[in-house]
């Protein structure tokens, strides 16, 4: 069926009891209020399970990032450490502090 002029189809289609039908027929023809409330229930079921994957994929790669990088980072203060500590007393050490600075600023 199409439309030939300015078709208007309504905001919200309210199912009715056909005339055959009984009381007991009443959990298949619920109320507007009972589909508002499953559907409101399904949303929060399905936001809270969205919440709750996001929450632990973050956990998850949390946790592989540090165990991955923090071997790298403690290698790597260590090193500075050194150098700086070499360093020390000379006039060297302001400028390696401050050249340290900048890269430890860009990151």
């Amino acid at each position: 069926m199409s439309c030939t002029g300015e078709c208007k189809v309504p905001k919200k289609l309210k199912l009715k009891k056909p005339l055959h039908a009984t009381d007991d027929d009443d959990h298949i023809w619920g109320s507007d209020d009972d589909i508002d409330t499953y559907a409101d229930l399904q949303r929060a079921h399905v936001t809270q399970g969205y919440i709750d994957g996001i929450t632990q994929a973050q956990e998850e790669g949390l946790q592989k990032g540090f165990d991955e990088g923090f071997p790298y980072g403690a290698a790597l203060g260590s090193r500075v450490g050194r150098v700086l500590a070499l360093l020390y007393g000379k006039p060297e050490f302001d400028q390696a502090k401050k050249e340290l600075n900048t890269i430890l600023m860009t990151r």
